[in-house]
């Protein structure tokens, strides 16, 4: 079966760790190669991808996993992207 290269757009959103555990959770039914989580605000998605790290570490070690704020690094090779925005940053 192939295995996809997924990107996550709103990476840092805490809504993204159920995301997370969906797809470490569905191996079998959609498997991964690759999960890159892209967000604007790196210092908001670094607890999220550190997360992503530990649990994936565990639960899915041959998975390539990784987070940036990079849109060229994220979006290359994908084959889904997923996006969860939302306005926010307002004061």
């Amino acid at each position: 079966m192939k295995k996809y290269n997924v990107c996550i757009v709103g990476g840092g959103s805490t809504y993204t760790l159920g995301f997370l555990k969906s797809f470490a959770r569905m191996q079998e039914e959609f498997p991964l190669n690759k999960l890159v989580l892209f967000d604007i605000d790196g210092e908001r998605q670094k607890p999220i991808g550190q997360y992503g790290e530990i649990m994936f570490k565990e639960r899915y070690p041959e998975l390539d996993f990784s987070y940036t704020t990079d849109p060229a690094e994220a979006y290359k090779d994908m084959d889904f992207i997923f996006m969860q925005m939302r306005a926010g940053g307002l004061h």
